[in-house]
């Protein structure tokens, strides 16, 4: 067969940065989880809630996007590196108010569980705030978003009653009930924690269910933990709470998938 060839072929994408390899390097977030067991590779898919924008103005920044401060404001973190969020104090109109920014909603990869220093910061945060506040403000300006499990339990400090999260339906393909089968698995074999293997077993479940079903589609489905419905933690904040603005993070679940030169 003779080929009839004609236009400008491309061989190049341009002067742009290589998509495809910032898409391969966010693919899992077991890249910044070091030492992630292979069996939490599904589930840190499922938890990844975070974009990337790298032209917003101090997008994922520790410090808030305004410079000025409240009068008399009290800085109490935010102020070395090792920080997670920003927080403070002032007085306004004879009311002292809190202030917490939260920076990420996945914490730095201190250690091979990089849940637990942040969590540990931010229910003292929320502790000192119970004890000396009367009311708080939780900034999450431009913030880019991060893992369902870590935002759950922040929101679990910030909630002194029961609430319900939000819920992720899946077209239940057989590759995805190939996955989780493979993670349980390998989860038991390698004794992973209780909760691991009772959310893997879950979720499992109800793909399978899907799986086997008209169109495949799951209900909305909690990847956190085995309820949609969550409990408030201990010490959690009981008094006025307002939220300074929405999250730059796009929605529940965030998957990247390359086509071509861009996704």
């Amino acid at each position: 067969m003779t080929w009839v060839k004609s236009g400008t072929p491309i061989r190049t994408v341009g002067p742009v940065p290589d998509r495809k390899a910032s898409v391969q390097a966010r693919a899992s977030l077991a890249t910044e989880w070091p030492g992630a067991p292979d069996y939490m590779r599904p589930l840190l898919s499922l938890w990844n809630v975070r974009v990337d924008h790298e032209a917003v103005l101090r997008s994922g920044s520790r410090v808030p996007i305004f410079d000025a401060r409240p009068a008399g404001f009290v800085q109490r973190r935010g102020q070395l590196p090792t920080h997670n969020f920003f927080s403070g104090t002032f007085t306004a109109d004879g009311v002292r108010l809190g202030y917490i920014r939260t920076r990420f909603i996945i914490p730095l990869p201190i250690s091979n569980d990089p849940f637990t220093t942040a969590i540990v910061e931010f229910a003292g945060e929320v502790a000192f705030m119970q004890q000396n506040t009367d009311g708080l403000i939780v900034d999450v300006m431009r913030n880019p978003g991060g893992l369902v499990f870590y935002v759950d339990t922040l929101c679990s400090l910030l909630s002194p009653v029961p609430f319900r999260t939000i819920g992720l339906e899946v077209r239940a393909t057989q590759n995805w009930v190939l996955q989780f089968d493979s993670s349980l698995q390998s989860a038991r074999a390698q004794n992973a924690p209780e909760w691991v293997i009772n959310l893997l077993t879950s979720l499992l479940d109800a793909l399978r269910k899907a799986n086997a079903e008209q169109r495949g589609m799951t209900g909305p489905l909690p990847f956190s933990a085995l309820t949609l419905d969550l409990d408030p933690l201990p010490g959690a904040y009981t008094k006025p709470i307002i939220v300074g603005s929405r999250t730059n993070g796009a929605g529940r679940n965030v998957v990247n998938v390359a086509v071509g030169a861009y996704t």
